[in-house]
């Protein structure tokens, strides 16, 4: 009975949906959702996950440009198994205080 009920546990497991390891595709996604399946990632760096208490943090910069003509940017985060996208609303400015490298 043990025995039926680990193999009965392990195949659950194995029939679960992985989750995403990648954050160029966690944004992909993100943007696809969005509507906003033309924007191109052109940059995924990895920056300071402290202000957000992740695991680890990348900012994304895409070929887009806002109205006032800067780049259109992006957050990616994981907790644990949890990521979390946003825009970086203030620009540059949010990318530096990610500690992420312009380069």
């Amino acid at each position: 009975m043990r025995k039926i009920f680990a193999l009965t546990l392990f195949l659950l497991a194995a029939c679960q949906p992985a989750s995403p390891t990648d954050p160029n595709a966690v944004a992909r996604k993100w943007l696809d959702d969005a509507d906003k399946k033309a924007i191109k990632i052109t940059k995924v760096v990895t920056g300071n996950p402290k202000n957000y208490k992740a695991d680890a943090l990348w900012c994304v910069e895409t070929d887009a440009t806002l109205p006032e003509g800067s780049t259109y940017l992006l957050m990616v985060y994981r907790t644990g198994s949890n990521w979390t996208t946003r825009e970086m609303t203030d620009g540059e400015y949010e990318w530096d205080l990610n500690g992420c490298p312009r380069s």
